[in-house]
């Protein structure tokens, strides 16, 4: 007597292994989307920092849901006559998510940046108008002798140089630069009657004579700034002075 093995119809195993493949793709989708934002979570915040951090939430949960969806469908469409093992199947599709997550992180980080930085001007605009601080843009303060300052800055007692900076903050991730600005006390057509103004003004703190061409500047000691911080000291230099000094901004091009 014979004993007969009953075997599945074809249809049933390839519908049972599109579903696995469904699966595999919105669970890796998931890790890709939810990994990130729970070691967050997980992640200590220091007391003295002032906030609460909320990584999670029901539309952020809601979006990595129909996110994921999509990603299953195609781990299908890919994987469709496929018999790979789940493991290839998983390693396959996690890196898909993680790719496009990472790329909508980079460019939501970007966005807030660049927010941040449009206040941050605003800020400075609206201090520079109040404390009635000239900012000349189509003037460029630089030569390249001034220019080689930016690549070689002199180095200052505790001051880091720009290669130092950049070593520290990491040379290979993403920059972002305000344009640079000379604090300008006065402006003469000789050295000598730019040392003189230099003198009268030590009253006031510490300054610098800069020749550009045939015109001498009396700058702020720590040559050009990021423009929120010449707008800043310049404004100090006023308020110090009671008005006895009135500075200016010009752009180093």
């Amino acid at each position: 007597m014979t004993q007969t093995l009953a075997v599945a119809p074809p249809q049933r195993i390839y519908a049972s292994r599109r579903i696995g493949h469904f699966a595999v793709g919105v669970f890796a989708a998931l890790c890709a989307a939810l990994v990130p934002r729970l070691m967050v979570m997980i992640g200590q915040v220091p007391s003295d920092a002032g906030v609460t951090v909320e990584a999670m939430s029901a539309t952020y949960a809601v979006a990595a849901t129909a996110f994921a969806m999509l990603i299953g469908g195609v781990v299908v469409i890919l994987e469709w006559d496929s018999k790979r093992p789940p493991r290839d199947i998983f390693l396959a599709a996690l890196g898909v998510p993680a790719l496009l997550t990472s790329m909508l992180s980079a460019n939501r980080l970007n966005g807030e940046v660049l927010n941040k930085a449009v206040e941050l001007k605003a800020v400075s605009d609206q201090l520079a108008r109040e404390a009635g601080i000239p900012v000349e843009d189509h003037v460029r303060l630089a030569t390249p002798e001034s220019l080689l300052r930016f690549v070689v800055p002199t180095v200052f007692a505790q001051e880091l140089t720009v290669a130092q900076q950049s070593a520290k903050s990491g040379g290979l991730g993403v920059r972002y630069r305000e344009p640079v600005y000379w604090v300008v006390l006065a402006t003469e057509a000789t050295k000598e009657n730019a040392e003189r103004g230099r003198q009268e003004l030590t009253r006031w703190g510490s300054w610098n004579v800069e020749q550009v061409g045939a015109v001498f500047y009396v700058c702020a000691e720590g040559g050009a700034l990021p423009y929120s911080q010449a707008v800043s000291k310049a404004a100090e230099i006023k308020r110090h002075s009671q008005g006895a000094v009135s500075p200016k901004l010009v752009r180093a091009g």
